[in-house]
């Protein structure tokens, strides 16, 4: 089938590429073969427009043209006992596939819009978030998914006879893993689909931002009701690759991460019964997506770049040193030698601190200073507050925290490279501080020299 690849990028919204495909002689016999790596090459350096043509290119692959169907003399044998497809299909109708139903260009756009709204309901803008949020709200979205999980349909779910043990299965007691577990299987996952690949919001993360964005999130109590198209889409599940009612186990090699599409879409039958391939047996992917877990989290808002990066000025105290270290010593005894101790001891790292109702650890390059983290009297410990500023000359400082820190990790915003904690590291863990911040400062100092 030829394609028309200027054509095929202006109905995905991305003619600004063109001209590079062109260049590069990228016609229809190349296009279904381009890989990430490639798009790279080919200047498309945005993760959205890059998903965006992967998932367009899985489709082309996934799905023969309709010319193709004309010139098959004879299509596959359909099992008698199957249902009759609604129209005609390719010859590998009854191929094994990874899921049931591709994921449509606006999956990607819709968990992108999320992401930044997520950021915004951060940062405080809440106008921003609102806008984000009505505008993932795509209709395409919610028919896409609910095409698949309102009723069996011959040309999705592709139903077919298999050999079943005759009588009940056993089941075991508990339907679901614990919220630890499960958080744990998500986190293992990369936060996406194991079966069609996208990527896909935690759970809650819809009652958080709709707290926040009161009417902006609209969700409906019946299967049959109109549901937030992005949220209804991809919000998150556990699937059992092995149903919980044919005797299915919650062990964690049995359960994968998995979109509401596909969760729902393939109900209780077994993968054989629908001809999916095991997803297992696909790696996850994982490239920094949190699924939006940073909503959890206690983030200090991210802060413009004069005000993160600016010349050391000694500031009065709110709380005087000795009221904030007793504040630390009520809760932990011994603490605060240990923790002076520590940060003086990173002088020759160009490291220093002050109090401002936290204690400011910051780090100097040049003339000027660097907020590194801030320590609350009580002992929480936020690393950092925010990256901010030129994206590219912070990409390798944020990595470096998150891999200087246990439990860190690194998202993008449109501005921003922001660094978060999946858990809280308590002031008791003062001795990784120095690894980390010479580490920290090796990585930034390399990037300015670079």
């Amino acid at each position: 089938m030829a394609i028309d690849v200027a054509s095929w990028l202006q109905q995905l919204g991305l003619a600004q590429f063109e001209s590079a495909f062109r260049e590069n002689e990228i016609g229809d016999r190349v296009l279904p073969s381009l890989t990430a790596d490639d798009l790279k090459e080919l200047g498309v350096n945005l993760i959205g427009h890059r998903r965006l043509l992967l998932n367009a290119i899985a489709a082309l692959n996934a799905e023969t043209p309709a010319a193709a169907v004309a010139s098959t003399p004879e299509p596959a044998p359909i099992p008698a006992s199957a249902p009759a497809p609604v129209q005609s299909e390719a010859e590998d109708f009854w191929a094994p596939r990874t899921c049931l139903h591709l994921p449509i260009p606006e999956y990607e756009v819709g968990a992108e819009m999320l992401a930044e709204a997520a950021d915004a309901i951060l940062i405080g803008d809440l106008d921003l978030a609102r806008d984000l949020v009505r505008r993932a709200d795509m209709s395409v979205l919610f028919e896409h998914a609910h095409i698949v999980m309102h009723k069996l349909d011959p040309r999705i779910q592709r139903m077919r006879p298999i050999n079943v043990p005759a009588g009940k299965l056993p089941k075991v007691a508990s339907r679901m893993p614990s919220a630890e577990v499960t958080k744990a299987l998500f986190a293992r996952d990369g936060w996406r689909c194991r079966f069609c690949g996208c990527r896909v919001v935690l759970p809650g993360t819809r009652k958080i931002m709709s707290a926040s964005l009161p009417g902006a999130i609209p969700w409906g109590n019946k299967k049959a009701d109109y549901s937030h198209g992005a949220f209804f889409a991809i919000s998150a599940s556990l699937d059992h690759v092995v149903p919980h009612s044919a005797g299915g186990t919650n062990e964690e090699d049995n359960l994968v991460t998995a979109c509401w599409t596909c969760q729902f879409g393939r109900d209780h039958f077994l993968l054989e019964e629908v001809g999916l391939l095991d997803p297992r047996a696909r790696p996850p992917v994982k490239d920094g997506w949190d699924g939006l877990g940073r909503l959890f989290t206690k983030v200090v808002r991210p802060t413009a770049i004069s005000k993160l990066v600016r010349p050391i000025s000694p500031k009065r105290s709110v709380l005087s040193r000795a009221e904030w270290f007793a504040s630390l010593e009520s809760i932990y005894p011994s603490s605060s030698d240990r923790l002076v101790r520590v940060l003086d001891g990173c002088a020759d790292l160009n490291v220093s601190w002050n109090l401002n109702k936290v204690l400011i650890v910051r780090a100097t390059i040049g003339e000027v200073a660097l907020d590194i983290l801030g320590i609350q009297p009580d002992g929480l410990v936020e690393i950092p507050w925010a990256i901010a500023g030129q994206k590219n000359a912070f990409k390798c400082f944020a990595d470096a925290i998150a891999d200087a820190i246990s439990g860190a990790i690194v998202y993008e915003t449109p501005k921003h490279w922001v660094v978060s904690k999946a858990a809280k590291r308590r002031v008791n863990a003062a001795d990784t501080l120095r690894p980390a911040l010479k580490l920290l400062q090796s990585a930034l100092l390399a990037d300015r020299q670079g």
